[in-house]
């Protein structure tokens, strides 16, 4: 049996983060008419369950995304996420945070 209440819970977020700060990903996703619309994005941040990211759409809570780490690579699997937070930033810029659902 795998126990870990003796890990600090700041730690074990921190240990399951990815250095991926800066580099760009891709985000697939259809608007309220059905069209698909994808934009390479800056990744702010990503771990084992999600994704925050600097992008110029407003996205509503709960909207579904699919995420592609390697968008050069078409055999790059993508990632399905479900949008938990959209703030606006100064620079009409969105910071959007996800969370994988698959």
């Amino acid at each position: 049996m795998n126990n870990n209440s003796s890990v600090n819970p700041q730690e074990r977020r921190q240990s399951l983060r990815l250095d991926m700060e800066s580099e760009l990903v891709a985000i697939y996703w259809r608007d309220s008419q059905g069209e698909q619309h994808s934009q390479s994005v800056v990744c702010i941040d990503v771990s084992s369950g999600g994704i925050a990211v600097s992008i110029d759409v407003e996205f509503q809570l709960d909207d579904e995304v699919e995420v592609q780490f390697n968008p050069h690579d078409s055999k790059s699997p993508k990632r399905s996420a479900i949008i938990l937070r959209c703030h606006k930033l100064r620079d009409g810029s969105y910071h959007v945070g996800m969370s994988f659902i698959k």
